[in-house]
Parts: structure tokens; sequence; C-alpha cells
């Protein structure tokens, strides 16, 4: 029994150490310095799309969580479905030959 606690105590653990100017500082750690040169318009951007980032990939999660459930194993990117400029040429053709139909049908009832 107390073997088992003594070794269990002495698992070695990993070092938390970061380089520094090419050498190994025991206990350091990383991080990034903030620049306190930036604007406050500069700062409401940053914010802005730290925010817009958010709000995309809770979208796709959403949108992953629904294909998932409804069978869906493919799912297309939602800035793709979202951000879609231009529609399917496909359904402006389509839908451009009905109205010249119903155009054309109109003018010889007329």
């Amino acid at each position: 029994g107390d073997d088992r606690e003594k070794r269990r105590h002495k698992r070695k653990r990993k070092h938390r150490d970061a380089k520094f100017e090419g050498e190994r500082i025991p206990h350091l750690v990383k991080h990034q310095p903030q620049s306190n040169t930036a604007t406050p318009e500069d700062q409401q951007q940053q914010q802005d799309q730290q925010t817009n980032v958010r709000d995309k990939e809770h979208d796709d999660y959403v949108l992953r969580e629904l294909f998932k459930k409804s069978g869906i194993q493919g799912a297309m990117k939602h800035d793709k479905i979202m951000d879609s400029g231009r529609p399917d040429y496909v359904i402006v053709e389509a839908e451009a030959e009905r109205v010249a139909r119903e155009a054309a049908a109109a003018l010889r009832r007329s």
C-alpha cells in the first residue's frame, strides 16, 4: 500500500518552461505583449471583428447540429449560404423562362 502511494507522488510532471532569447527559462509562461498604442477606434474595430467571428462560429455550430440531427452528412459552409451575392444561375434562368412564357401567353390572349 505505502509503496504505491510513494510511486504515485514521484511521477514526473511536464516542465513548464518557455524559451526567451534562445534560452529555456524555468517556470516562464508565454504571453503576447499588448500594445498600448491602439486608438479607441482600433480597439472597437478589433472588438467588432471578434464579435463577428464569434457570431459566425455560433451560426456554424447551430447549422452543424441541425444537419447532424436531420441526417445530412455533408453540410455546406454557412458563409457560402448566407453571403451568396449572386443567386444560382440555373434558378435564375428557370425563373426567367417561366416569366417569359407567361408574358408570351398573356400577349397571345390579348
